[in-house]
């Protein structure tokens, strides 16, 4: 006799209970040593999942796709994009400090690590206002520098 085969909310309610901690929440991966991620991405990750009531908490980006994939085995392709499409809603509507922030691992590792940080002082010759409508910013008229063969 064959046996029936489990619908997908049967194999995803079962995925489910086997994930769930003491809580009742469901946690992929403590927030714990950087696993492939550095600090700052770990922390804007905490923070957009805290902020948009996600109950899964992953790493890094690499891991939430990676339990994404392990999905498809058990959610036709069209569920499979209503999720992504909602992860992909709740991203773009994440505000951190009133600015509109896109959550992008590219951004994270790009950094220019061919020159070393050179440092020189500098003294401050006047400061001017610049008015924009309401807002007066100060800005500082320094002394020319050299720094790595160009005048600043």
């Amino acid at each position: 006799m064959k046996a029936k085969n489990p619908s997908n909310e049967e194999l995803i309610e079962s995925l489910k209970l086997s994930l769930l901690d003491d809580e009742g929440k469901i946690k992929i991966s403590e927030l714990k040593a950087l696993q492939g991620g550095n600090e700052l991405e770990i922390k804007v990750l905490r923070s957009f999942l805290k902020t948009e009531d996600f109950s899964f908490y992953f790493t890094t980006l690499d891991e939430f796709f990676a339990y994404l994939f392990l999905l498809l085995d058990f959610l036709t392709l069209q569920e499979f994009y209503d999720v992504l499409h909602c992860f992909k809603e709740k991203k773009l509507k994440t505000e951190i400090k009133e600015n509109l922030f896109d959550i992008d691992i590219e951004t994270f590792k790009s950094y220019p690590s061919s020159f070393d940080a050179e440092e020189v002082e500098s003294t401050v010759i006047d400061i001017e206002w610049s008015e924009s409508g309401a807002n007066y910013t100060p800005v500082a008229i320094i002394e020319p520098v050299l720094i790595a063969g160009s005048t600043v």
